[in-house]
């Protein structure tokens, strides 16, 4: 049975449980004696570019996920000729959405950040695989007739194999 204590602070009352008191002792003497949790911290370039990565990467699937929604940005995708896609479109576009979660796994996991180390056979072989399908991107990007595809998507695709080729040579 857990003991109940009660106290007061500027009128207010108000109760914590023994366990919550347990817990805040143990958090006091630990500070009192320097002990911090440690953060990571930003501090190797490949950390900067697994964030600007991953910040892309998550800007992208969200595009293809609202375009998976029926919503009318058809014009930034699929060559700009539909402002609302058909089925099939819709569904390649949710494959890509699900694409992208892998891609962003893929470089956290790559960067340290999240998962798997860079170390496994599985990331250090996708690491590659994204490089070249976003440099293929960039490139059908530019080739392409749609304006919004030229000037934001291909950028984009481009600075995602670069952080990807970066990630793959730094590790």
């Amino acid at each position: 049975m857990k003991k109940i204590r009660h106290y007061a602070w500027f009128g207010d009352t108000f109760t914590l449980a023994a366990s919550t008191l347990k817990y805040a002792r143990i958090v006091h003497r630990a500070r009192s004696a320097g002990l911090r949790r440690k953060r990571r911290s930003m501090n190797s370039p490949s950390d900067w570019v697994t964030l600007v990565a991953s910040i892309g990467i998550i800007s992208l699937a969200v595009f293809q996920m609202l375009l998976a929604a029926g919503l009318p940005y058809g014009a930034a995708a699929f060559g700009g000729t539909n402002t609302v896609l058909p089925s099939r479109l819709r569904l390649a576009s949710a494959i890509s959405a699900v694409l992208f979660w892998v891609a962003l796994y893929v470089a956290l996991a790559e960067g340290g950040l999240f998962g798997a180390s860079g170390r496994s056979t599985f990331v250090r072989i996708t690491v590659w695989i994204f490089v070249a399908i976003f440099g293929l991107s960039g490139i059908a990007n530019i080739a392409s007739r749609s304006r919004w595809e030229r000037n934001l998507m291909a950028p984009v695709a481009l600075v995602l194999a670069t952080c990807f080729a970066v990630l793959a040579l730094v590790q």
